[in-house]
C-alpha cells in the first residue's frame, strides 16, 4: 500500500494566520505573519506526536489535531455569530461548557472509530492545501508590488539629504509629534455631528497653540497620511488609493525609512516611538527607544487577534481582564507617564513620535473615562460614541500638553494632529464626505527663540508642509511649501 502523508492538520495550524495575513496584507510586515505562524505550526507538530504517543495511529492523531485547531482558533468567532447573534447569549459562561464538552467528544470519536480514514485524510488534505495555495497566491502577488530598483532610488534620496546649521543652539528643543488617530477639524465636527469642541481648542490657544482652522490631510488612511509627513511630500505614485494594497510596500518602506526621521537623527536628536497597536507605527527601524504597553509588549496586534478569538484568549482575558476598561485606561494612563519623562533630563535632543489611537473604533470610553451597558452602545451608535471617546480624549490630551509643558527646561516644538478624519461610513452620514475623511485637527506649539518668523504656520497648513516650516523655522532649511490638498477617494474606502 502506497504510504499517505499527513497535511491537513499543519495546514490548518497556520491557516488563522495565512488567512489573517491576506486580509491585511496593506498594513501588516511579512515577520509578523511568519512568527505567530511558526509558533502556532510548531506547537501543532508537538500536540500531534504527544496524541500519537498514545494513540498509536497517525490518521487518527491528525484527524483530531486538525479538529481540536479549528475548535482552539475558531471559538470566538462562533461565539459572536452564534452565541451572541442567533442565541442572544452576552457571557461566554453559558457557551464555553458545551464548546468543551463537543471538542471531547470530537476527541472521543476520532480515537474510537474504527473507520478507514484514508478517504477523509486525502480530501482534507486537498481541501487545506488548495485554501493555503490560493492565501500564498495573494501574498506572493501582493509582495510582487515593492520592486528594489525603487528600493534604490529611495535610498539614494535618503543618502543625499542635506543637514541644516544648528551652531546657534545652546541646547536643541525636543520636538514632539503627536497623531490622534481619525481625530477631526473643529469646524467639520460642528457640521456633521453638531458638537462644539472649542473647549480643547481654547485650551490649545491658551498654552501659545496655533490652531489652523482648515488643515487637511494629504490623504486619508494612516500609512498615506505619515508616509506623506514622515517625508515631506505627497504621494505622487498613487493612483488609486482606494487600492491600498496597491502601494503598502512602499508606504511601509517610507514610514520605517522616513525623510524627516532621518534629518532629526543627522542632526543629533535621539529618537523615540511611542506608537500603539497599529502595525505601522508599532515598530520602526530607525528608532532609538521604542515603549509599548499593554498586551502589546509581548506580541503584536496581529498575534493579538489571532490569540484573542481563540479559547486561550477568552481564558486568558477571563483572568486578566486586558480587554476591560478599566486596563484599557491604565495602559493610557502608563503611556502618558512615560512621554512626560521624556521631557526631563538627558542632554541629546528627541524627536518623539506618539500615535494615540483614542479617537479611532472601537469605541469604549464615555466622556468620563467609564465604559458603555449594551443599552447604550445601541442608543448612541458610532457618532455618538465618537464624540464620548473624543471628550475624555480631549481631557487626556490637555493633561499631556500640561505634562511636557511644565517638565521641558527648553521650551519644546509640539505638533498635535489627526491623520485623517472619522469618515462617513461608519458614522451613517451621507453628506460632506470628502470633508469627513480629510479634515483634522492640527496644533503648533512653536517656540519663539532661534526661530525665523518669516515661516509661520497657516490656516490652510497640511501634514506635508508641517516638517517643511519646521525645518525652515528653527534650523535653516529652505523648502518651499507644497500645495496643501488632500486627495481622497470618492467612495470614502479608506476610513471604513
Amino acid at each position: 500500500m502506497k504510504k499517505q502523508f499527513i497535511l491537513h492538520p499543519f495546514l490548518i495550524a497556520i491557516y488563522p494566520a495565512l488567512f489573517l495575513y491576506t486580509h491585511n496584507i496593506s498594513e501588516l510586515r511579512f515577520d509578523e505573519f511568519a512568527v505567530p505562524a511558526a509558533i502556532i505550526l510548531s506547537c501543532s507538530i508537538l500536540i500531534f506526536l504527544i496524541v500519537n504517543l498514545f494513540v498509536r495511529d497517525k490518521k487518527k492523531s491528525a484527524l483530531f489535531v486538525s479538529l481540536f485547531l479549528i475548535m482552539f482558533f475558531s471559538y470566538g468567532h462562533v461565539f459572536e455569530v452564534l452565541g451572541r447573534g442567533a442565541l442572544g447569549m452576552t457571557r461566554h459562561r453559558y457557551f464555553f461548557g458545551p464548546w468543551l464538552a463537543l471538542l471531547f467528544f470530537g476527541f472521543y470519536a476520532s480515537v474510537k472509530t474504527r473507520r478507514d480514514l484514508t478517504n477523509i485524510t486525502s480530501i482534507l488534505n486537498a481541501v487545506t492545501l488548495g485554501l493555503a495555495l490560493f492565501s500564498t497566491f495573494s501574498i506572493a502577488r501582493f509582495g510582487s508590488t515593492l520592486d528594489s530598483k525603487w528600493i534604490m532610488n529611495w535610498n539614494e534620496e535618503i543618502k543625499k539629504i542635506s543637514v541644516f546649521d544648528k551652531k546657534k543652539y545652546d541646547k536643541l528643543p525636543n520636538v514632539y509629534y503627536i497623531i490622534f488617530d481619525r481625530y477631526s477639524s473643529e469646524k467639520a465636527l460642528k457640521a456633521n455631528f453638531g458638537f462644539d469642541n472649542s473647549d480643547l481648542t481654547g485650551f490649545l490657544r491658551e498654552k501659545g497653540f496655533y490652531v489652523p482652522s482648515d488643515s487637511v490631510c494629504n490623504r486619508p488612511g494612516t500609512m498615506f497620511s505619515l508616509a506623506s509627513s514622515l517625508n515631506m511630500e505627497h504621494l505622487d505614485f498613487v493612483k488609486d488609493a482606494s487600492k491600498p494594497e496597491l502601494y503598502s510596500p512602499k508606504l511601509f518602506y517610507m514610514i520605517n525609512n522616513s525623510k524627516v526621521i532621518t534629518i532629526f537623527k543627522r542632526l543629533g536628536y535621539k529618537f523615540i516611538l511611542f506608537g500603539d497597536w497599529y502595525s505601522p507605527t508599532r515598530t520602526n527601524r530607525l528608532a532609538d527607544v521604542t515603549y509599548k504597553f499593554g498586551i502589546s509588549k509581548y506580541m503584536d496586534d496581529f498575534s493579538f487577534q489571532i490569540f484573542n478569538k481563540s479559547i486561550a484568549g477568552y481564558m486568558y482575558d477571563k483572568v486578566f481582564k486586558v480587554q476591560s476598561v478599566e486596563n484599557s485606561k491604565r495602559i493610557i494612563f502608563d503611556k502618558i507617564a512615560k512621554i512626560t519623562e521624556t521631557a526631563r533630563g538627558e542632554d541629546s535632543p528627541k524627536l518623539v513620535f506618539v500615535h494615540f489611537l483614542l479617537t479611532h473604533p472601537p469605541y469604549i470610553f464615555k466622556r468620563d473615562g467609564s465604559g458603555y451597558t449594551d443599552e447604550e452602545r445601541a442608543k448612541l451608535g458610532n457618532k455618538g460614541m465618537y464624540i464620548e471617546q473624543m471628550i475624555y480624549s480631549n481631557s487626556l490630551m490637555k493633561k499631556l500638553v500640561e505634562n511636557l509643558i511644565n517638565n521641558s527646561e527648553v521650551e519644546p516644538i509640539i505638533i498635535i494632529q489627526g491623520d485623517e478624519g472619522p469618515g462617513a461610513g461608519n458614522m451613517n452620514i451621507n453628506k460632506n464626505i470628502n470633508e469627513l475623511s480629510c479634515s483634522i485637527l492640527n496644533a503648533y506649539l512653536l517656540p519663539k527663540s532661534h526661530s525665523n518668523e518669516n515661516f509661520a504656520p497657516y490656516d490652510t497648513i497640511s501634514p506635508v508642509n508641517t516638517f517643511r516650516m519646521i525645518f525652515n523655522r528653527y534650523f535653516g532649511a529652505d523648502y518651499k511649501m507644497l500645495p496643501d490638498t488632500c486627495d481622497a477617494p470618492s467612495d470614502n474606502s479608506l476610513n471604513d
